[in-house]
């Protein structure tokens, strides 16, 4: 039995690690790509935008792909960030096949009135 959960344990702490070498080679080619954006293909552009987008779009491009390469290797991240939890199933509330049950729903009320009636509140 310990020689199970001790099988798993590793399993998973192996795998864990995998994951951790998938991430820290894709960020090195992702920061890779960038170097030779900045340093081998700007200097061909004489175009100021072309030299804007391979220096300063592409510095933002690397470094917010790094942020979402971390959250999507990362399970830890990933339930910290509330729009990336899994959602919650939902369960039949148990109103199914009722009929109407005669709540009608209510407006907002005006500040200018006391929620009486229109009738009471023009006199």
């Amino acid at each position: 039995m310990r020689d199970k959960t001790s099988n798993r344990h590793v399993g998973r702490k192996r795998q864990e690690e995998i994951n951790f070498l998938k991430q820290a080679c894709l960020q090195a080619l992702i920061f890779a790509l960038e170097l030779v954006t900045y340093f081998l293909l700007k200097p061909m552009f004489q175009a100021y935008l072309m030299k804007f987008c391979m220096t300063t779009v592409a510095w933002n491009l690397v470094h917010s792909t790094d942020g979402f390469i971390t959250i999507f290797f990362n399970k830890e991240f990933r339930t910290v960030i509330p729009c990336l939890k899994t959602p919650a199933s939902i369960a039949p509330s148990g109103n199914r096949g009722q009929k109407d049950t005669g709540i009608t729903p209510t407006t907002e009320q005006s500040p200018y009135n006391s929620g009486k009636p229109e009738s009471e509140n023009s006199g």
